[in-house]
């Protein structure tokens, strides 16, 4: 059996929906402000927060208003310390585990491009075991365990995710264990759209620079 007749469509298929995202992120990116909220809370399953982070209720952790007064982006990829850097930086969670494309629908391009952009990332190896330590403990959420419950609580050890769960395309969908890069790619260009980019293992110096 010819194993390429199998993947490669597969694989074009692939390609070609990230290829009409990205043009669908280029047309709402143009859209008023009114229709490009609308469609960027309905964009949004799985994240209760969003609809109130540009108006949120009093005590919400989740909120854009701080960061927006600052012009600023803060994309925080899972299991980097985002929590510290975004309460140190706007006194809150910000926006939470949103990819930067989807700051792309909720400000409009106009908007998005004035707006310093920036993230943390973490060696890969040292990100996943912490993704596994925290979903085996439960997570944060009853989203959080159904998941740990299907994907991560079967495997008793990091050794044994790693080797039997983490080659599995759905687990790699899973918001923890998603790619780094997901969070930051601007899909106008498909490159990093970052303005600063700082690692977990630097977090002191590089914060330094950022909040200088």
């Amino acid at each position: 059996m010819n194993l390429s007749t199998i993947f490669l469509p597969k694989r074009e298929a692939f390609v070609d929906r990230l290829i009409r995202a990205a043009n669908a992120e280029r047309v709402v990116a143009s859209l008023p402000d009114k229709p490009r909220y609308w469609l960027a809370r309905r964009r949004t399953s799985g994240f209760g927060h969003v609809p109130h982070l540009l108006n949120p209720k009093q005590g919400d952790d989740y909120e854009l208003v701080s960061s927006a007064m600052q012009k600023c982006i803060f994309v925080h990829v899972p299991k980097t310390a985002g929590i510290s850097v975004a309460h140190a930086l706007f006194g809150s969670r910000a926006g939470g585990h949103l990819p930067l494309s989807y700051y792309l629908w909720l400000y409009g391009a106009q908007k998005f491009d004035q707006y310093i952009k920036l993230a943390f990332v973490r060696h890969p190896i040292d990100r996943a075991q912490s993704a596994y330590q925290f979903l085996f403990q439960g997570g944060l959420s009853q989203v959080d365990r159904s998941w740990a419950d299907l994907h991560v609580k079967p495997y008793k050890t990091f050794d044994d995710i790693v080797s039997k769960s983490l080659i599995r395309p759905e687990v790699h969908q899973g918001l923890h264990f998603r790619p780094q890069v997901y969070f930051l790619i601007d899909p106008r260009t498909e490159k990093l759209g970052l303005d600063y980019l700082g690692t977990t293992e630097n977090i002191k110096q590089d914060f330094d620079v950022i909040a200088g």
